[in-house]
């Protein structure tokens, strides 16, 4: 289950973290206090005008919301509130712009006099309201198609029935029904008598701007001047009543004898349905006569073996087969993904909407996706001729739905991640193929919902693209010391830069190597940097000899997964020394003096008092030169902008010779008063960006050899009495269901958090301060400004159930004490526990845990925290030690975590309670780490679920004592039972002997989570398939 709390350490500070556990039923969005935003109040979802606007939103709210800007007729693109978009695509459009206001579509139909129309179309579709004219027409531009019934006579008044129009006897016990779509119509003749003399509808047309050809393979074409293809439709068909049990197609049906005769006036089209046929016993009425027209040109299409042109138009796809492999369908699928090339693509979603299986049963070969490798026409595809494809990427599903309530219609999923992510690194977009993987295979037969069918009690099953994607950050340069540069410092400043184009902000990591590249000397990480700005890092005392070092960058939510290019660094103590740089105006104290136009007083001198030049630049810019007079020289420079600036400076000997450059770091600013959340969004980055933004390693995982073995090893503690609770059934959703944390939009109010079904755990009201407005900063950093004396209140978002905030004190008249209200719900109790930390908890098992961690002032010292309950008010408070002098900012609060824990965790829990957060900051990243590398359905009882428990167990064994990891792991299983029981015991003591064999290593959270993985890919865990407890690698 996802957890999020965080541990205090002696090391970091850590923020009020607050998470929800969640339960099993999704609860519906709310508005946030943002004036940005809100909520469609017919859809229910959360949106905001701009891509800005929407992000921001989403920070707060812990929800995606939409960017109103970034719909088009086909997509709709959402902030989601780690920062990454995510775009939905259908296949057809399925909204349209009216008035300058987006509309969904509704083809339901509306009198207007004479005539009918859809409510919202994307085309002028309009039907007859009885008479001589078109029954049906449909223009979009100066392009207009019609039909008429007859040119002797009139239609009656129809009865509307929703989107179709039924005009009664036009023909002897035969019925006229005309549909409107959302670029056209579609009309049927339903005979519901068999007819006693032949049947031939001569049906009129109208065209402006277009011809209506009629192809070898009885598909009707229409063109425009130039020949191009406007839209295209299957050959006309009839079918009776009655459906093949396996197939669901009409157990009678056949293709019409149609042609287009050109007369005087207007061409005519001409069905003529075979008598045979009509008059065949064996075929129930009513029967249907269906030239279906439309005057769409959506690429969705399928062909199959008993229909073997291209079904183009047609309101579904098809796959598989029923019959054993004598009837076989393949469907064609295409999407714009034009949005994301050059990006980097987290998470996909290809969906179909299936309303008809051959079975129940998920036991066969399921059916696939496939990437097509070449270009094909829509309308000209056929069984014969269909376009390549490549296995690379492809995907299988082998869900059912649609063939009986045990397994209604529904959408059928696939993580087609491989997929997309090739067309956004380039190769060019052919669409999808859907075919089943063995073709023989009976239990494949699928029938999809395609985007030409239109059913509003259905809502949207047109076949969708969901994508969430990034725009990585460009590769990292190197900046300074240039290549091949002798120096004798011995812990030179690295500096390097990089772009983002999304604007973020970018944090690099530098390596040090030695001199041929094979072996890593030491390494360590830039705080984040505006996009373009440079970034530093000093490194540790490196020996003199010859080194390698490069850079790669991250930018909060992706790493550009390369490196800079090699620079080469000497170091050489022999060389002249570097000179000394000094200002009593700007001193390099890591604090923050002067500002933007005052100037200062900076002293060159060289150490060895030599030197008779210098050389000196500011932030990179043009160098000056200043003579010295007795190794020393005194220049004045005033800083342009607030910020961190970097002073270079290097002095020559009588001999010309150069030392080595110094660099000098000096903040300008005023950190006082009233500031803007820029800066003081820069301000928190410059001295606590580490604890802003966790490192995350990028490390890639490494495979174990397959032999390896993963013992289940008996780590009982002696006199461990196991206590079994209530049962409590999981499900795949409950696992993956999740509560949401929400931040207001202005501070002093309340945060709120909300359970998966809609509950209330538990909301704090802020601390009391100015109604300061949330702002998102360029670092994806909340900032709600002034909201005490020289006091800002920051927040960011750790996940969707999970916030951390922040009181960044810049000056000694900032408030030291921070109180939050607790607004206990019935059944709620806050108690003071062990190790200065309070426990909320309530008879559901929810459990909050607030502690006291150690803040931390600019120079990097720790502060103790004093945290204090009295009645529902927790008081966070600095508590210096005697004597301790603070040096401003100041980066201080409690620590608050939500979570849901059993009875028998619960009891533990209250006497451990440190341990117990570490418990659950365990499970939190073991979960996330499932998440990103497993497909969801995985995550409960499949592969996901093994590793992260192995994932969980190992972490735990590390952190703590093995009893305390054997403790909360157990302990956690008290309400569950049976096989589920069986495979999570077994796997956290797999994980457990992992943690063991780590523990002390270097990087031990990295190689422990490499074991798991490779014991979970060779089958060394255990998952459950039909009830049954198998190994991991079935």
């Amino acid at each position: 289950m996802r957890r999020a709390v965080r541990l205090a350490s002696v090391s970091t500070a850590v923020a009020l973290t607050l998470s929800i556990q969640p339960s099993a039923t999704a609860v519906e969005e709310t508005p946030i206090a943002a004036a940005s935003s809100g909520v469609d109040t017919t859809t229910g979802r959360a949106e905001a005008p701009d891509l800005a606007s929407a992000r921001l939103a989403a920070a707060l709210r812990g929800k995606r919301v939409e960017a109103l800007s970034e719909r088009t007729e086909t997509s709709s693109t959402w902030a989601n509130p780690n920062g990454t978009l995510t775009t939905e695509t259908a296949s057809g459009p399925f909204r349209v712009k009216e008035g300058g206001e987006w509309k969904q579509l509704d083809t339901t139909l509306v009198d207007i006099g004479e005539r009918l129309e859809p409510e919202v179309a994307l085309a002028d579709v309009e039907l007859s309201d009885g008479g001589a004219e078109d029954f049906a027409a449909v223009t979009r531009g100066t392009q207009t198609f019609g039909l008429a019934w007859s040119t002797s006579k009139s239609l009656p008044t129809p009865r509307v029935e929703g989107d179709t129009a039924v005009y009664h006897d036009v023909v002897p016990d035969g019925d006229l029904h005309v549909t409107a779509l959302p670029q056209g119509f579609t009309e049927s003749l339903i005979l519901h008598e068999r007819p006693t003399e032949p049947v031939e509808l001569r049906l009129p047309i109208t065209l402006k701007g277009l011809s209506l050809e009629k192809e070898r393979s009885g598909h009707l074409r229409l063109e425009d001047s130039k020949g191009a293809l406007v839209a295209s439709a299957p050959a006309p068909r009839m079918w009776g009543m009655g459906t093949e049990p396996k197939s669901g197609d009409p157990t009678h049906s056949m293709e019409i004898e149609t042609s287009i005769e050109q007369g005087a006036g207007r061409a005519v089209l001409v069905l003529k349905p075979s008598m045979e046929f009509l008059t065949d016993p064996d075929v129930v009425y009513p029967v249907n006569i269906d030239p279906t027209t439309t005057l769409a040109a959506s690429t969705d299409t399928w062909v199959a073996t008993n229909y073997p042109d291209s079904q183009r138009g047609s309101t579904e796809l098809k796959a598989g087969t029923y019959d054993g492999g004598t009837t076989k369908a393949r469907s064609y699928v295409k999407f714009d993904v034009s949005k994301y090339a050059g990006k980097q693509i987290l998470d996909t979603e290809f969906r179909l909407h299936s309303y008809w299986s051959s079975s129940c049963a998920t036991t066969g070969s399921g059916v696939a996706v496939r990437r097509i490798t070449e270009n094909w026409d829509p309308s000209a595809v056929t069984w014969g001729v269909q376009p390549a494809t490549t296995a690379d990427g492809a995907v299988v599903s082998k869900a059912a739905y649609g063939f009986s309530s045990a397994c209604p219609a529904n959408f059928m999923r696939w993580d087609v991640d491989a997929i997309v992510q090739a067309w956004a690194s380039g190769q060019p977009n052919h669409g999808l193929q859907v075919r089943a993987v063995d073709e023989a295979d009976s239990l494949s037969w699928r029938r999809f919902r395609s985007a030409n069918y239109v059913d509003g009690s259905q809502g949207p099953t047109e076949p969708t693209l969901v994508v969430t994607y990034n725009t990585k950050p460009n590769l990292a340069s190197p900046v300074s010391p240039a290549d091949a540069l002798v120096t004798a410092d011995t812990t030179p400043t690295l500096t390097g830069q990089a772009t983002d184009p999304d604007g973020d902000s970018v944090r690099l990591t530098f390596e040090v190597w030695n001199a041929d590249a094979t072996a890593k000397v030491t390494s360590g990480v830039s705080a984040f940097v505006p996009s373009g700005k440079p970034g530093t890092w000093t490194a540790g005392a490196l020996a003199p000899g010859a080194y390698k070092w490069r850079i790669a960058v991250y930018d909060g939510k992706l790493w550009n997964g390369g490196w800079s290019v090699w620079r080469t660094l000497t170091v050489d103590t022999s060389v002249p020394a570097a000179p000394a740089v000094s200002s009593s105006t700007y001193p390099a104290d890591g604090l923050w003096h002067g500002g933007a136009g005052t100037p200062g007083s900076f002293t060159i001198t060289d150490p060895q008092g030599k030197a008779v030049t210098a050389e000196y630049t500011l932030d990179g810019g043009a160098p000056s030169t200043v003579a010295l007079t007795a190794g020393k020289a005194t220049v004045t420079l005033t800083p342009s902008v607030d910020g961190t600036h970097v002073l270079s400076a290097r002095v020559k000997n009588v001999a010309g010779t150069w030392s080595d450059p110094a660099e000098y770091t000096f903040r300008s600013g005023r950190i006082t008063g009233i500031l803007s959340p820029a800066f003081i969004n820069q301000i928190a980055e410059t001295h606590f960006s580490d604890l802003l933004h966790p490192e995350e390693e990028q490390v890639e995982p490494e495979d174990r050899p397959i032999d390896t073995e993963y013992p289940e090893v008996d780590d009982t503690p002696a006199g461990y009495q196991e206590q079994i609770d209530p049962e409590v059934v999981e499900t795949e959703e409950s696992v993956l269901a999740a509560g949401v944390v929400e931040l207001p939009g202005t501070a002093g109010q309340e945060i709120v958090g909300t359970s998966a079904d809609g509950t209330t755990q538990t909301a704090v009201t802020m601390p009391a301060g100015a109604a300061a407005t949330a702002g998102l900063s360029e670092t994806g950093v909340i900032v709600y400004p002034n909201t005490q004396t020289d006091a800002d209140t920051l927040a960011i978002r750790t996940s969707q159930n999970a916030v951390e905030t922040f009181h960044l004190l810049r000056s000694a008249s900032a408030a030291k004490s921070y109180a939050y209200s607790l607004q206990l719900r019935p059944g709620q109790t806050a108690t003071q526990g062990a190790g200065n930390v309070i426990i909320v908890s309530d008879e559901l098992g929810n459990l909050t845990f607030i502690t006291a961690p150690i803040a931390r002032d600019a120079k990097g010292v720790e502060i103790p925290v004093q945290l204090t309950l009295s009645g529902t008010e927790v008081t966070a408070s600095l508590a210096p030690a005697a004597g301790q002098e603070l040096a401003y900012p100041v980066l201080m609060d409690p620590g608050f975590g939500y979570g849901s824990a059993t009875p028998s965790e619960r009891s533990y829990c209250f006497w451990n309670p440190i341990d117990c957060t570490a418990a659950y900051d365990a499970a939190n990243k073991a979960f996330k780490l499932a998440q990103d590398w497993y497909p969801d359905s995985t995550l409960f009882q499949g592969t996901g679920d093994s590793f992260r428990h192995c994932y969980w167990n190992a972490r735990m064994e590390i952190r703590l004592s093995t009893t305390d990891a054997y403790e909360f792991a157990t302990r956690h299983e008290s309400t569950s039972s049976g096989v589920d029981k069986q495979m999570d015991l077994k796997n956290n003591a797999i994980g457990r002997e992992i943690g063991r064999k780590r523990t002390g290593q270097n990087s031990a959270g990295t190689r422990a989570r490499d074991d798991c993985r490779s014991a979970q890919r060779n089958g060394k865990l255990w998952i459950i398939k039909s009830g049954r407890l198998v190994r991991s690698d079935q």
